[in-house]
């Protein structure tokens, strides 16, 4: 039993080096007048903390200094004032003026913050210029933003295309995300089982992704990015304890969560609350005892997937609000998002299940179970390194 101890911390050890999610967002207000623009630049403090960057007004100004610009004709305007803006706890702010020498040619917007960081940075940015208001979505492949030649507003077919490949892209380099579908897929032995697992995740995620995204409920969004590390940790160490009845993660998991709810009391400055962790203590052993006891395992999955779902889906729901919803095709900006999520699902749960059929016929059955069993540990110890880094 220490030995396998031992072994589920070296492994939390190891994943400290992993991000939940490759990509980065940003976003920004732009007003554009008669001889210059004045923006207002946002980011989620939690995308700087995942790049290991200091997350203060001053560090923000210097990387906005070095890469938004201004432009006409060809030309980068100078700044002219760079003040800090009131913000959520969870956001920084910046107010950004531009001021060019002469009238206006061709205004141009480019925007290359957090370009230097790996993975695939977003950026979204509102523009209003001669009371018309525009959209762009900004990558590394196209960070410049033409102004006087963009569409007022798009089709709605085009926002659906555009924010279908977000929603696909997301769910694919969303390592959390990605490691929650691989317990569902361990989890659940038969194709008709994961169907149903998907089909209640699913339905959870697509309730709070709606209600976030369009404003109806807020939450804080480093407690939820804790609170989706804590659901691959469980349903990974249930996946560990029904293979072969140890309880070394289901141990592992609830002192990582007293340690959490002692240094709260202690004094630190939590992102979860008290009454969560407190919470999250008495949820874990109380479900795993009744999965352990379970005649009916499906139907105990089936629910708890959809509570899951319903944290997942603040997550995603984070991703829409740095990105934003484009004015006047909201539900197409929506519906886009959640079709692009589904069939990103979809495509990792057949290549999951490819490789592990595969798997199984070249190895054995013996050694394919015996894989199967260090997934499942690698994944608890990466779900409670996710669930202590974000939640403290």
């Amino acid at each position: 039993m220490n030995a396998r101890l031992l072994l589920l911390f070296a492994l939390t050890l190891f994943v400290q080096g992993v991000h939940a999610d490759w990509q980065t967002r940003s976003w920004s207000r732009w007003d554009i007048g008669a001889q210059g623009a004045e923006a207002v630049i946002g980011i989620d403090r939690i995308e700087l903390e995942r790049l290991g960057l200091v997350d203060d007004q001053a560090s923000l100004g210097k990387q906005v200094d070095r890469s938004v610009a201004f432009l006409s004709a060809g030309v980068a305007c100078p700044v002219s004032a760079v003040e800090p803006q009131a913000a959520p706890s969870t956001l920084l702010m910046l107010r950004v003026a531009f001021r060019c020498s002469a009238p206006l040619q061709s205004p141009q917007i480019r925007v290359r913050l957090l370009f230097g960081s790996t993975g695939q940075p977003l950026h979204y940015a509102s523009v209003i210029h001669a009371d018309v208001r525009s959209d762009a979505l900004l990558t590394r492949g196209a960070d410049t933003f033409d102004i006087a030649e963009a569409a007022p507003q798009r089709r709605g077919a085009e926002v659906l295309r555009d924010y279908l490949y977000l929603g696909f892209v997301h769910i694919l380099e969303g390592l959390d995300h990605v490691a929650f579908l691989l317990c569902l897929l361990l989890a659940a032995p038969g194709l008709t089982q994961r169907l149903w697992l998907v089909t209640g995740f699913t339905l959870g995620h697509s309730i709070t992704l709606s209600l976030a995204a369009l404003g109806l409920l807020r939450v804080h969004g480093s407690g939820v990015e804790a609170l989706i590390g804590f659901t691959v940790a469980l349903l990974a160490a249930e996946v560990f304890q029904r293979r072969h009845g140890w309880r070394t993660p289901v141990v592992l998991l609830l002192v990582v969560i007293g340690a959490m709810l002692l240094a709260v009391v202690s004094g630190l400055r939590p992102g979860l609350p008290v009454a969560t962790l407190g919470a999250l203590l008495v949820l874990a052993p109380a479900y795993l005892l009744l999965a352990q006891r379970s005649v009916h395992a499906d139907r105990l999955h089936l629910g708890m997937v959809g509570v899951f779902g319903l944290v997942h889906g603040l997550g995603f729901a984070a991703v829409l609000r740095s990105i934003g919803l484009p004015a006047g095709s909201r539900g197409w900006a929506l519906a886009g998002f959640n079709l692009g999520v589904e069939l990103g699902q979809l495509l990792l749960l057949l290549v999951f299940a490819g490789l592990l059929a595969a798997g199984t016929r070249i190895a054995g059955e013996r050694r394919a179970d015996e894989a199967c069993s260090a997934l499942a540990s690698l994944l608890c110890a990466t779900g409670v390194f996710w669930l202590v880094q974000r939640g403290l």
